[in-house]
Order: C-alpha cells, then structure tokens, then sequence
C-alpha cells in the first residue's frame, strides 16, 4: 500500500517546502520583502545576467507563467529589468539591477545560514550520497 508519508518523494518535497519557507522568514528577519522565489532568481542572475525569460524558467524549474508573475513583482521593485531580445521579438532577456545587484550579499548570507542549519549533523559522506542519489531520481525522470 501506497502510504505518502513515507514515500520517498514525499519527502523531498517536504523537506523542499519546509526550506522555502525557513528561507521566506529568514530573509523577512532581514528586513528584506523578498520571497524564496524572488532569491533564486536574483541569486542566479548574479551569476548568469541576461539570460532569456525562458531559459532562465528551464534552468530554475519554474512554470513560464508563474514566472513572469515573479519577475512583474522584481520588475516593479526595480530589481530586475527585462529588454526585448534583439534575434527573437517574442523574448525578453532578463537583467539584474544595480539595486538587486546590492541585496546579493545578505541574499548569499541568508541562503547559506538556512544550508547551514538544515545540514545540522550531517557530514561530508552523507551530503555526497544524497547528492549522488538525488541527482540519480532527477536524471531518470528525464
């Protein structure tokens, strides 16, 4: 019998919710008015500026829609800005600002203080085989 529970997949995406949300109130600690959304694009445009709105949707699994509702809220809080793609008229590329460019050290801060609590009393071996057995469930769902 099928008990969620306990299934394995469950978990993950508990443990991933419940994440989001330590992070969400972490970062409103800080005085940042910023979801867990709004981090991982922010933190991710901090390495990788200009990519197009899809490609940056494939590379943060995020559904086109929703991520546009994102962006519409980053846009207005002038911490991203999007151009219409110069070879595709029907894309935009996305930028980080100046003022989302100054929110990336306590970004970087607070995602890594939530890491850091989260691995509490794990060590080196067991991070390297739930990464290794992750990435084994991602790659098979290909």
């Amino acid at each position: 019998m099928f008990l969620p529970d306990e299934s394995i997949t469950f978990l993950i995406n508990k443990t991933a919710q419940k994440f989001k949300l330590e992070l969400s109130r972490k970062l409103k600690q800080s005085g940042l008015d910023i979801s867990s959304d709004q981090w991982s694009v922010l933190i991710y445009l901090s390495e990788h500026d200009g990519p197009t709105q899809t490609d940056l949707a494939q590379k943060l699994h995020k559904d086109r829609s929703n991520l546009t509702r994102i962006l519409d809220l980053m846009e207005k809080n002038l911490h991203i800005e999007r151009f219409r793609n110069t070879t595709d008229r029907r894309e935009y590329n996305v930028y980080i600002t100046d003022r989302g460019k100054m929110l990336i050290p306590i970004l970087k801060k607070t995602g890594n203080a939530v890491m850091k609590q989260a691995l509490k009393g794990t060590d080196a071996n067991e991070m390297k085989m739930a990464q290794s057995f992750l990435n084994k469930l991602f790659s098979n769902l290909d």
